[in-house]
């Protein structure tokens, strides 16, 4: 399916596990640029070279961060 989205950016919350991360994979098979977020950097790490590996004409990017922590930020 072609949502008409290559080169896009987006970022999505939660990217790590579950539907945020289905959600990134989808998005990054449609070329956009996702910017994976989690609360573990480990976790955001393995993430994004997961989508560089899968999606090499993507460019994934990390934030992690926890949106209840400001110190996070």
């Amino acid at each position: 399916m072609d949502m008409g989205l290559q080169n896009k950016s987006a970022l999505i919350i939660g990217s790590t596990k579950g539907i945020g991360k289905a959600i990134a994979r989808v998005m990054a098979g449609e070329g956009v640029n996702v910017i994976i977020n989690g609360r573990k950097a480990a976790d955001v790490d393995a993430i994004v070279a997961e989508i560089k590996a899968d999606y090499p004409n993507t460019n994934p990017q990390g934030a992690p961060s926890t949106i209840n922590d400001p110190a996070s930020h």
